[in-house]
């Protein structure tokens, strides 16, 4: 590549996070939402029991916002409710 892309999206692999800081420090780094959600019942679903239906429904929610502020805002209170502020998937979000 003669320039790096303005934003990457890949899974949540720490090496790949690495490099891309490294090589591309310009570069918007993401993580794709299907990976992220597809993590979910695995890491949720014990720690959650019968809340984590909640924890997805208000998750989709907070998908659906476009204002990253408001999402910041709406995300720690979310985790806050769940009580998840040094859950180590939270965090790596």
């Amino acid at each position: 590549m003669r320039k790096s892309p303005k934003t990457i999206i890949t899974d949540q692999d720490g090496s790949i996070s690495d490099a891309i800081k490294l090589e591309m420090p310009t570069t918007k780094h993401s993580y794709c939402i299907w990976h992220i959600t597809s993590k979910f019942s695995c890491w949720f679903t014990t720690l959650l029991r019968d809340r984590y239906q909640d924890w997805c429904s208000e998750f989709y929610k907070l998908y659906k916002i476009t204002d990253p502020e408001d999402f910041e805002h709406q995300w720690n209170i979310m985790v806050d409710n769940f009580n998840l502020q040094s859950n180590k998937h939270v965090l790596g979000l």
